[in-house]
């Protein structure tokens, strides 16, 4: 397991994250944010590839065990203080999954200065499909296996994913905050904010996703305005966990295109940064 504990830190305003370090000749900074059920774990592959090139970094937003990070106001002040925490002076990429993917757009939307370019696969936002926990009720473990299978065209979960499930629905406090994020994530559409995001946008889609099928990826790609489309057959909702090493070389691709252009150049200062 790449993602061992010595990888594992706390910021200041207690939230956790991984931190691959700085490679020897760093290509820049990877911003991970994840999906509701899509911890470290789903990302474990890709980030001993892409930690090669890039320093890596991922947030574990508290979503089930803490209030205040059930909304996406919530979730992009906590991710503007994380980057502030850890001094980073620089624009960075980031890669979102399901949820995270609706948070990096509207992280952008919020702080352009502080993103470079963005990676969205299987990104809510323009319409999923329910994960099947829409109330609060007692789930059979079989039943949550059969749901999360769905996630994926052909993946064998590991019994401590189904676990980690199990202790959310399990556990009235987060279950509440699940239904809440959910619902908040349903509610937000990105239709109207889209046509602004004016950096380079990879959509990385798996081409059998049920969450967010084909149609989805269609619509980010028609309303963004500098956006590449790119598929993965016999992949399903998590492209990064599924085909770990396409995934890596084509958003690497990706990176290494868009990085013909020059990088905005800023100046950090403060809580801010600003164009020099």
């Amino acid at each position: 397991m790449f993602l061992y504990s010595e990888s594992l830190f706390t910021t200041k305003n207690n939230i956790h994250y991984f931190d691959s370090g700085e490679p020897f000749e760093s290509k820049g900074t990877l911003l991970i944010f994840h999906g509701l059920f899509g911890g470290l774990s789903n990302f474990d592959d890709v980030i001993q590839l892409f930690s090669k090139q890039f320093r890596v970094l991922l947030p574990l937003f508290p979503i089930f065990d803490k209030p205040g990070f059930q909304s996406f106001s919530d979730l992009i002040r906590a991710a503007n203080q994380f980057l502030d925490d850890i001094v980073v002076n620089h624009p960075v990429h980031i890669i979102g999954n399901s949820l995270g993917g609706q948070l990096a757009i509207q992280f952008f939307y919020a702080h352009p200065q502080k993103v470079d370019r963005l990676i969205l696969t299987g990104s809510a936002g323009l319409g999923e499909q329910s994960f099947g926990i829409t109330k609060p009720k007692r789930h059979s473990r079989s039943y949550i296996e059969e749901r999360t299978a769905e996630v994926f065209y052909a993946h064998t979960l590991a019994p401590s994913y189904i676990d980690e499930i199990m202790d959310v629905l399990g556990t009235s406090t987060k279950l509440i905050r699940l239904l809440r994020i959910a619902r908040t994530s349903k509610q937000t559409r990105l239709d109207s904010v889209l046509p602004s995001i004016s950096c380079p946008v990879l959509l990385l889609w798996g081409k059998d996703d049920a969450i967010t099928p084909p149609e989805t990826a269609h619509l980010f790609h028609q309303l963004l305005p500098d956006s590449t489309l790119k598929w993965i057959e016999k992949c399903g909702h998590a492209p990064m966990t599924e085909h770990p090493n396409l995934f890596y070389s084509i958003c690497t691709d990706f990176l290494q295109q868009q990085s013909n252009k020059p990088m905005k150049d800023y100046q950090y200062v403060g809580t801010n940064y600003s164009l020099r």
